[in-house]
């Protein structure tokens, strides 16, 4: 759940929030979807970094991070330099995972790293680091919302936790039938609403191509179906969601597990953070320069023919046998008609890996590979 094409609606967008301060689609799909090697160039939607450093530790020769946000390319650039010059303890200090270090002293250790831009941010938004950083995105404050006042009123923290912990999926699909209550689907239903939604998880300007009657209901849906096919045990998105932490870091987000984060240290200065917009960047890069790109759900946010014009212009930058992988939330997009001769869409791999998507509320997820 990312920005778009600058043109849609950056205008509509307030700068100053940090949107996602984790990244909400599941890294092991881009995973299984491309084949990294070397000498591969890879782009992709910066939002929080996660993604961008779970497709790191493949060792790619650069991955492009691209995002319109001056709010997330401060959070990408103070993540990437926390991991390059702090240790692990005073990382997790950093991000609000622990109480040992002062935020704010680490950051002022890291200050210096930081683009002009970034620093002034920072300097705005003490409070976004003093608070955890973890924490600070506005669909993370919706998730806690929901948790505090909502879900609570439902569900206890014992009986979430045996269903984190169910020793099965038979174990667990039991215990979620016993707490799939009527009084459930209506606090779900109405807390994931559009109108509650658009109010405080994202922006009304998100919503601008949804066409889409009872969202409640949809999520629901595929919240349920997630826990009824889906074994929830290191499932870090649906832990956070339900808790609001992690409660074992080494099965929660790559960047976050001790070994991989020492990994990623030696590796963070092949990723390049870029300041702009798809429709503008793209024709900046030569023709067959990129081997991937990670697209997020970026096509949903702009118009059928901004869409289709992305998707041209990611032709002319992806090398034949090269690939893109995006998701779909709430508005259905794939490559049009007109450029089947560039790419084709793998039917059975997509659908395959939706089905194993950790991340409960995307609808669909598209892997495309450019024709010679």
């Amino acid at each position: 759940m990312q920005a778009p094409l600058k043109s849609e609606i950056a205008s509509d967008l307030d700068p100053e929030v940090i949107r996602y301060a984790q990244v909400w689609e599941d890294y092991t799909l881009l995973e299984q979807a491309f084949d990294i090697r070397e000498d591969d160039r890879i782009l992709s939607v910066g939002s929080a970094g996660c993604n961008v450093l779970a497709l790191l530790r493949h060792r790619p020769r650069t991955i492009i991070a691209l995002d319109m946000s001056i709010a997330q390319i401060a959070l990408m650039e103070l993540k990437f330099a926390g991991i390059k010059h702090l240790g692990y303890p005073e990382f997790l200090s950093l991000w609000g995972l622990s109480q040992r270090h002062h935020p704010l002293h680490l950051y002022q250790q890291l200050e210096s790293f930081l683009s002009e831009t970034s620093r002034d941010y920072w300097q705005r938004h003490h409070d976004a680091i003093t608070s955890g950083l973890i924490h600070a995105g506005k669909l993370e404050r919706f998730f806690q919302v929901m948790q505090r006042d909502h879900l609570a009123q439902v569900w206890s923290q014992e009986a979430i936790g045996r269903l984190l912990d169910a020793p099965s999926l038979e174990a667990q699909q039991e215990q979620f039938r016993q707490m799939a209550t009527a009084e459930f689907e209506a606090v779900f239903t109405a807390y994931f609403s559009q109108s509650s939604i658009a109010e405080n998880g994202r922006d009304p300007a998100q919503f601008r191509y949804v066409e889409h009657d009872g969202l409640g209901s949809h999520f629901l849906q595929r919240f349920r179906h997630t826990c009824a096919r889906q074994w929830l045990r290191q499932n870090h998105y649906m832990e956070y969601l339900l808790t609001g932490t992690y409660r074992d870091l080494e099965a929660g987000p790559v960047f976050l597990r001790q070994a991989r984060y020492h990994e990623l240290k030696d590796l963070i200065d092949r990723i390049r953070i870029i300041h702009a917009d798809f429709e503008s960047y793209l024709p900046t890069l030569p023709p067959a320069s990129l081997s991937y790109a990670a697209l997020s759900d970026i096509f949903e946010y702009i118009s059928p023919e901004a869409s289709d014009r992305l998707f041209t212009q990611l032709a002319d930058t992806i090398r034949p046998g090269g690939r893109i992988a995006y998701w779909n939330l709430l508005v259905p997009r794939r490559s049009p008609p007109s450029l089947r001769a560039q790419w084709h869409h793998l039917d059975e791999l997509s659908e395959r890996l939706i089905e194993r998507d950790r991340a409960w509320f995307y609808q669909s997820f598209h892997v495309e590979e450019r024709l010679a």
